[in-house]
């Protein structure tokens, strides 16, 4: 059946087949909320027009020592800052700022990602994430973990994630300082060295229901575990540490509980904190807090896409993740492959055409009939005139009268 219709055809009816995934659809977003950092964290990029040029600018102000490179060199030294210290350049003087928003690279990520600016600004990672691997977020389309689409970013990283992934994997999966403390025997100094986000504050929207949490400390779970290997020269020696400490806690609280039992002075102590993270997966808030929705910019087209989702896929099951399809995204040029062997999207097509034939058909139907209708009007029309004309010939000559509706007779 998928023979039957070109990629044309496919195309045109794609929003019929498909739901985008665009910040509106909160069914298909989980993250930060885009209108909360609106109002929090607003940007001045835009607002200043387009009537300042770079000549008047640069008479008027100057960027001190990047003045004597050239404007190549210049962009790819911005290139490589990161988004706090472009956010800072542009707040030295009006020169700057241009200078600024004119970079290819930022100009395209403050267009088209403006809101995943706000977003890693508001939860203080600004100084992590450089313009060179945000703009290569954008430009890429394909979770870094699997081959899908990624309608994500995931913010601790800078790299982009789809659903599954975001739900499932460990490498997604950010921790509080405390837990990470715990879990890979991490110090305090190598813990402060660590790329730390402060979530923002608000109501995000969970698998099932909206959760709220505050404004919360985490730490990415891999970029922790690395820290901790390095810390303690490897993997093995590292569990071995956590092992020791979490034995020797346990002893000291078994110690203070005879204690207390014995003598019954004091609190009871509490347990200690086991040195496992207990994942809820799907159902964690924490793999939500640092997370972003992101436009793919194709590079050689300049076209914008936010990803889009079978309709006919959304109430089936993925037999390897137990988790509805719906969330499985495209790019449009991905959906026709899919198409290719989505069964219930070729059904449903064939009825959309099916029914825009019915629909044609009628329409031309009511057409013929209003037209057969006028036709009639007109026949009608032209033999009451006929039947009320009369003609006279006044002595032969070429004077005609011709009696009008009120029984008068008029010459033509």
């Amino acid at each position: 059946m998928a023979g039957l219709f070109d990629d044309e055809v496919v195309a045109r009816h794609l929003p019929s087949l498909t739901f985008e995934q665009r910040i509106d659809r909160i069914d298909l977003y989980y993250g930060i909320d885009f209108g909360a950092l609106k109002k929090k964290c607003p940007l001045d990029n835009g607002k200043h027009g387009d009537k300042l040029s770079l000549q008047y600018a640069a008479s008027t102000a100057t960027m001190g020592q990047l003045d004597i490179f050239s404007t190549e060199v210049r962009n790819a030294i911005f290139l490589e800052l990161d988004i706090q210290s472009l956010t800072n350049l542009r707040a030295t003087n009006k020169y700057s700022r241009k200078m600024v928003d004119v970079h290819p690279q930022y100009h395209a990520i403050i267009t088209h990602a403006k809101d995943v600016v706000r977003a890693i600004l508001s939860v203080c990672l600004a100084q992590h994430i450089t313009c060179a691997v945000l703009y290569s977020s954008l430009c890429t389309s394909q979770c870094v973990k699997c081959d899908t689409f990624g309608p994500y970013i995931y913010l601790l990283t800078g790299c982009r994630v789809c659903y599954f992934c975001l739900t499932q994997e460990d490498d997604f999966l950010p921790f509080k300082p405390m837990h990470a403390r715990q879990v890979y025997g991490l110090d305090a100094a190598t813990l402060s060295s660590l790329p730390t986000m402060k979530s923002v504050a608000g109501t995000y929207p969970g698998r099932w229901n909206e959760k709220k949490s505050p404004r919360t400390p985490l730490v990415d779970s891999q970029t922790a575990r690395k820290a901790g290997i390095a810390l303690h020269s490897s993997a093995h020696m590292m569990d071995q540490y956590v092992e020791a400490k979490r034995a020797s806690a346990q002893a000291d609280y078994e110690d203070r509980l005879s204690t207390y039992q014995r003598t019954l002075e004091g609190k009871k102590p509490h347990r200690p904190t086991g040195s496992t993270y207990a994942d809820r997966k799907i159902l964690n808030i924490h793999r939500y807090l640092g997370v972003v929705n992101l436009p793919w910019l194709d590079p050689r087209s300049g076209i914008i896409e936010w990803g889009v989702s079978c309709v006919q896929c959304r109430f089936w099951m993925n037999d390897d993740t137990n988790i509805l399809k719906e969330y499985v995204m495209y790019t449009k040029e991905e959906y026709l492959d899919h198409f290719e062997e989505c069964e219930k999207s070729q059904e449903r097509l064939t009825d959309i055409i099916e029914g825009e034939q019915m629909r044609k058909e009628w329409r031309e139907a009511k057409e013929e009939k209003a037209r057969v209708a006028a036709e009639k009007v007109r026949a009608d029309a032209k033999v009451r005139a006929e039947e009320n004309e009369e003609i006279v010939k006044d002595g032969g000559s070429n004077i005609f009268f011709r009696m009008s509706e009120n029984g008068r007779w008029i010459e033509e």
